[in-house]
């Protein structure tokens, strides 16, 4: 038998736990959820979903609305109405006390091609500290870190790098264990980025990580972003990556993209 891809684990734990925040967030109003309404509510798309996220007072359908919620400057709406479509997905990403609400919210962001996004998604990483479940909290914090990495913006691929960078957590084994899987995040997202620097700060991780399952994903994205395919040893990458003449085959290669990808699907 084929052993499980690294991580197979934890991703599959982390797909239980979003399943579970969908369904937490309408604890308050469970009869969303009987065959009747299941029919006629919970499939319907929202007239309105804006006003349902503003004003309902049940959390699984502003869960639910959150999904609909389309980028007015997409379809030639005004600068005011792009404003406050902005305004209420921050203060969902960001504040919402619902986590399924918040990574709704994630997950719309990463859809919108407003530079504002990725201020309000690095914003969102940072706020997830606000749920005391280290485990909903990391989630959180690691669909922001794979929303960033969609907007394909410069301050976003800084931010990615900011994070692989931070030293391994202290403290209990879930802490380190989150913490561990935010940086695999991180590490595989800069693997999407063209950049001579995203190499460069995934080789300079490499010559220093120990652990195996992040150098393996460290080396993942190198070879993504190369197409070179050197040992996983970070001196050697560092001066590949660091030669003048290396970088500009980056800038100009053309990236791989996985059928994962091409579907909107990072496992």
């Amino acid at each position: 038998m084929n052993a499980l891809p690294i991580g197979f684990g934890r991703r599959l734990g982390a797909a239980i736990l979003l399943g579970g925040l969908a369904l937490l967030s309408g604890c308050a109003a469970l009869d969303d959820f009987n065959l009747r309404k299941m029919n006629v509510e919970v499939f319907q798309v929202p007239a309105d979903p804006l006003d349902v996220v503003q004003n309902s007072k049940d959390g699984a359908a502003r869960v639910r609305a959150l999904a609909y919620i389309s980028e007015p400057a997409a379809r030639g709406g005004s600068v005011e109405e792009q404003q406050h479509t902005l305004e209420v997905l921050k203060y969902c990403a960001t504040k919402d006390l619902l986590p399924a609400a918040r990574l709704a919210a994630i997950n719309r962001l990463r859809h919108f091609r407003d530079p504002a996004v990725v201020e309000i998604l690095k914003e969102a990483y940072y706020n997830a500290s606000a749920f005391p479940n280290v485990e909903t909290a990391s989630v959180l914090r690691r669909q922001a870190l794979s929303a960033l990495a969609d907007t394909r913006h410069e301050a976003a691929m800084q931010m990615l790098i900011t994070v692989l960078r931070e030293p391994p957590a202290e403290g209990a084994e879930i802490e380190r264990q989150a913490k561990l899987d935010e940086r695999l995040t991180a590490a595989r997202e800069l693997g999407r980025f063209q950049s001579p620097q995203a190499a460069a700060a995934l080789a300079e991780v490499l010559s220093k990580e120990n652990d195996v399952g992040l150098q393996r994903r460290l080396h993942e994205s190198l070879v993504k972003i190369t197409g070179q395919n050197l040992p996983p040893e970070g001196r050697a990458w560092s001066d590949w990556v660091n030669d003048p003449s290396n970088q500009q085959l980056i800038v100009q290669r053309k990236p791989s993209s996985t059928l994962f990808q091409l579907v909107g699907f990072n496992p």
